[in-house]
């Protein structure tokens, strides 16, 4: 079993979905995941009457299991938030030049 599947399993245990997650409510009885917030790439868009068309995406690392998962949804003035998909997902240095 792979660390993933692992951390699917005890994800699901504790928070039963992505929404519950995000929201920070583990079910009754479960003691919350080990956490930290590594990257958070919402991106807000209103349009000119105000509605929010967002997509949202946000990577955390879970020490215990030593992995970073990237959770990615979207969220909609009508609709609310709608967290779709997570998956393992590992920091990848880059560089840049930039010429000044």
């Amino acid at each position: 079993m792979t660390k993933f599947e692992e951390f699917e399993i005890a994800f699901d245990k504790t928070y039963n979905s992505i929404y519950n997650f995000m929201d920070g409510y583990p079910k009754k009885g479960e003691n919350p995941l080990n956490f930290l917030e590594k990257e958070n790439k919402d991106d807000i868009k209103h349009n000119s009457y105000g509605y929010e068309d967002s997509t949202l995406e946000r990577v955390f690392y879970f020490p215990d299991y030593n992995i970073y998962i990237k959770f990615t949804g979207t969220r909609q003035s009508y609709h609310g938030e709608d967290w779709y998909s997570m998956k393992e997902v590992k920091p990848v240095q880059k560089i840049i030049n930039t010429f000044e």
